[in-house]
């Protein structure tokens, strides 16, 4: 059983938010994402939507509604959100807003799902980012200015990257 945040990917988030609205067979679920341009965000095939579905409903999260067929078409199996689903979501949801990821997405998956939980969820949500956010900042100037006269600028360039992504990401929370 998939324990908390972090063990889930962001294409999962956007699954369990989809059911969530309500059961969907992964056809489905692919057309609504392509619609509302969640894809744009997310590495979305057929195969990794069928394997996070298979992963979701062996964890628990998704369970099966029924398998149907309309005329000529492939059976089709339906999938609704379960209880444990719907604990996780809105746990792991308020922690990917929360806590600032080398995996920018995550957070852009995040806010496109933001209306799942509420209003005040959120601001605190992005506060703890903004401390967060803040702290890093912090430990990267540190390190730029102990580290870059021993090892030379190229050898940090990276983290010049990270701090400047960072200064930005707090300027528009």
């Amino acid at each position: 059983m998939i324990s908390g945040p972090g063990t889930l990917t962001p294409l999962a988030l956007a699954v369990l938010e989809l059911l969530h609205e309500g059961p969907k067979h992964p056809y489905d679920i692919h057309q609504t994402m392509r619609d509302r341009h969640t894809d744009r965000l997310l590495k979305l095939t057929p195969g990794t939507l069928y394997h996070t579905i298979e992963r979701l409903a062996r964890d628990g999260m998704v369970e099966m509604v029924e398998t149907s067929r309309e005329g000529r078409r492939p059976e089709r199996t339906t999938y609704r959100i379960t209880p444990a689903g719907e604990a996780i979501l809105g746990t792991w949801l308020t922690e990917m807003l929360a806590r600032p990821q080398r995996d920018a997405s995550s957070f852009s998956v995040a806010l496109d799902h933001l209306l799942y939980i509420s209003p005040p969820a959120a601001d605190s949500a992005l506060e703890r980012r903004r401390a967060a956010l803040t702290g890093t900042i912090a430990d990267m100037k540190a390190a730029i200015k102990t580290l870059r006269p021993r090892i030379g600028r190229i050898n940090l360039i990276e983290v010049e990257h990270d701090l400047a992504l960072a200064r930005a990401e707090l300027g528009w929370i």
